[in-house]
């Protein structure tokens, strides 16, 4: 064998070894990567997720006032899906019961007035009857048109046929302007009727936007349950036409409710500050039929210069000072 053979079979060998390496090291670093993917597995296992702690919230709104589930009912509610399908029944629910109310007074309402209008039409096709039949006694006799004032109207009549032109000019212009007097006092009289509607719709909104603030609302429900139910808004109204009647204006309902707040506040363990009272409720504008105090003599004094313990109080101090006057 020559000695270039020999070194040749030399080189092949070294380049087989360095293959073989590689190969080995190859294998190891894949190894070692399958290790490592096995132990970030074991330790994103171990890692234990901390469990969400569910507080239930048995609050719910009918028409903005805030209720609370009654004690039978909170056992169910034993998950946030759970929580808002009772939620939903019982807002549901509990308004069922004003609108049905809201519902009947309607219903016995237009019944009442259907029945005064068909008694209307059928009094008109009455009268319409006698005049195509010119049965003018029955007429008469049904409008109730007494019998000298019919005849009144008959020489009226014949007199006015008998007036020069500019007579009964004018005197159909007195007859149109007695005429246009009616009904323009008719259409004040509705304006009138529909605003005093418009001011109570109004105030009973401001009212329950009022009640339905979180502190207020919880104050109205530890009054009405220590004095029963309905017993703080009789309060506020109360105090509401008092101070009309000693200032000839109406107050905002949160001003009322400020001070029934303000002057029960000691029947409870937990008081409510007037001053938190006022830093956290929103101003509120009155309603827009507020009656200005300008009559001669009307005291400008702040009606709350004076504190009182009750209502009955502020009774008794109005009627010493109309005793003193």
């Amino acid at each position: 064998m020559s000695k270039e053979n020999v070194e040749v079979s030399e080189d092949q060998l070294d380049q087989v070894q360095v293959e073989s390496e590689e190969v080995v090291a190859d294998d190891i670093e894949s190894k070692i990567a399958a290790k490592t993917k096995q132990l970030e597995a074991s330790e994103a296992e171990s890692v234990v997720t901390p469990e969400v702690v569910y507080s239930p919230n048995y609050e719910y709104k009918v028409y903005d006032k805030a209720e609370q589930m009654p004690d039978w009912a909170r056992p169910y509610v034993t998950s946030k899906e759970a929580e808002e399908n009772l939620r939903t029944l019982f807002s549901k629910s509990g308004a069922f019961d004003p609108l049905k109310e809201k519902h009947e007074g309607l219903r016995a309402k237009y019944e009442e007035e259907n029945s005064k209008v068909s008694k209307i039409y059928e009094t008109l096709d009455q009268l319409q009857y006698f005049i195509d039949n010119d049965d003018l006694d029955s007429f008469f006799e049904k409008v109730k048109i007494p019998e000298d004032k019919l005849i009144q109207h008959i020489k009226r009549r014949l007199q006015l046929d008998e007036m020069p032109k500019d007579q009964r000019q004018l005197y159909d212009q007195n007859r149109d302007y007695v005429k246009r007097t009616w009904e323009q006092e008719r259409d004040l009289a509705n304006y009138q009727a529909q605003n005093q509607a418009l001011l109570r719709n109004q105030h009973e909104f401001e009212y329950s936007k009022t009640l339905s603030l979180p502190e207020v609302s919880s104050f109205q429900q530890k009054f009405d349950e220590k004095l029963g139910a309905g017993a703080f808004r009789k309060h506020a109204d109360s105090y509401g036409d008092i101070m009309y009647h000693q200032t000839s204006r109406n107050i905002a309902p949160l001003e009322a409710v400020r001070y029934v707040m303000d002057q029960y506040k000691g029947l409870f363990t937990e008081p409510v500050s007037q001053q938190e009272t006022v830093s956290q409720v929103p101003a509120m504008k009155r309603p827009g039929g507020h009656i200005p105090n300008i009559g001669k003599g009307a005291s400008q004094a702040s009606p709350t210069t004076k504190r009182f313990n009750s209502i009955e109080d502020l009774r008794e101090h109005i009627k010493s000072q109309a005793v003193n006057e």
